[in-house]
């Protein structure tokens, strides 16, 4: 809504100002001074990942464990880090959002590297080095891991035939997801900034 008000600018201003159109007690009621219309300027980058972040993580199509944190912590590290530029209210409503999902989400807790969804971003190629997280919260999770592994290392490992079932699988759904995938990455580089490993990176990387 802000986004299309802000592109709208011009006209909506041209309609308030024409007195055959807008009475003039209406228009000292909607008319927005410069302010305003700057605190909407600054205020729509800052919303714009915060929708698409929702958006991707309430859908049921592409959503994992794997996300949750690489989002949150890209997000309150970078996205909601307040600029000199900011105005006073868009600095301190970063402070708060980024602070409500610190609190929320505990992403300071010690017990983060002990967490499900952190296991499973070690498991997912984009996030596998966990780069969004402190060196020693990062340590202390692939440790775990590996004594996971060793714990089920009886566990018995699919046949061929099973592995070619799953690999005839994920290669039918990659094929009819692929038109929406470039779409997708955009994204998901927006959301979660360098922790963010694309095929497209990886291609470039290799080329």
């Amino acid at each position: 809504m802000l986004e299309r008000l802000s592109e709208q600018r011009l006209p909506v201003q041209a309609v308030l100002a024409d007195e055959t159109v807008t009475k003039v007690g209406i228009r000292r009621s909607l008319a927005m001074r410069e302010c305003q219309w700057e605190l909407v300027a600054q205020l729509i980058p800052v919303l714009r990942p915060l929708a698409k972040a929702t958006t991707i993580m309430c859908g049921e199509n592409h959503v994992g464990l794997s996300f949750i944190y690489p989002v949150l912590l890209n997000m309150a590290n970078n996205t909601l880090s307040a600029n000199e530029s900011d105005l006073a209210a868009i600095r301190s409503f970063k402070n708060t959002v980024s602070n409500e999902l610190i609190t929320r989400f505990k992403l300071l807790s010690r017990l983060l590297a002990e967490s499900i969804p952190i296991t499973a971003c070690m498991l997912d190629p984009r996030f596998k080095h966990l780069k969004f997280l402190p060196d020693d919260v990062r340590e202390e999770a692939q440790t775990r891991l590996t004594q996971l592994v060793r714990e089920d290392g009886n566990v018995e490992q699919p046949g061929a035939t099973a592995e070619e079932e799953i690999a005839d699988n994920v290669g039918v759904e990659l094929a009819e997801t692929s038109c929406k995938k470039a779409r997708l990455e955009s994204d998901f580089e927006q959301l979660f900034g360098a922790n963010f490993e694309s095929s497209s990176k990886k291609k470039t990387g290799q080329q």
